[in-house]
């Protein structure tokens, strides 16, 4: 390898995260060089817009970052030094699930790795509403919870001794940050 070529090294597999929490997507130069002179770019791989975070000319450039990025990512600045050019994701979405890429070049050279996030999301704490007596004198109950993900989540009415009752049909919708019950 001349002295001016790197390689660019990331996880070894996916990385696995909950909705809500801050995780760190690494990347990082092979040999330990630094990278406060270089373009760091960290991307998606799909979607119209792809920009997620931008370190150039010795600063972030994120006029372009895609808008539900903004203010949730960071370079580790006293890293880069080190050639540690990994990203800090703050308050992960379930929107965020899915392939980036961490491109990093100098005038002579680049290289990049691709970083595969999995989100998982355990959903709100269930809203129990009590409606009205109907003409036979029985409540009707309904219970609510959003943001599961990646499965459908299963539904289960108990008793106070916990033996379960019969209920009506579950509506369940899914969008972009999972399933709503």
């Amino acid at each position: 390898m001349e002295s001016h070529q790197f390689q660019v090294v990331g996880p070894a597999g996916p990385l696995v995260t909950i909705a809500g929490e801050d995780l760190v997507l690494p990347c990082s130069l092979k040999p330990n060089i630094s990278a406060v002179d270089m373009t760091v770019e960290w991307f998606r791989l799909h979607g119209s817009e792809t920009l997620v975070h931008l370190y150039t000319d010795h600063e972030d450039r994120n006029e372009n970052q895609i808008q539900s990025y903004r203010g949730r990512t960071a370079l580790f600045k006293e890293e880069l030094q080190k050639g540690n050019t990994s990203l800090k994701l703050s308050r992960v979405r379930v929107s965020d699930e899915g392939q980036y890429k961490c491109l990093i070049e100098n005038q002579n050279w680049q290289d990049d790795v691709t970083v595969e996030v999995i989100v998982e999301a355990v959903g709100t704490e269930p809203v129990i509403t009590v409606t009205d007596c109907d003409y036979s004198g029985r409540r009707s109950l309904s219970c609510e919870s959003t943001g599961w993900s990646p499965e459908e989540p299963d539904v289960f009415w108990l008793n106070s001794e916990g033996e379960i009752l019969s209920a009506e049909d579950t509506q369940t919708d899914r969008d972009m940050e999972g399933f709503s019950v």
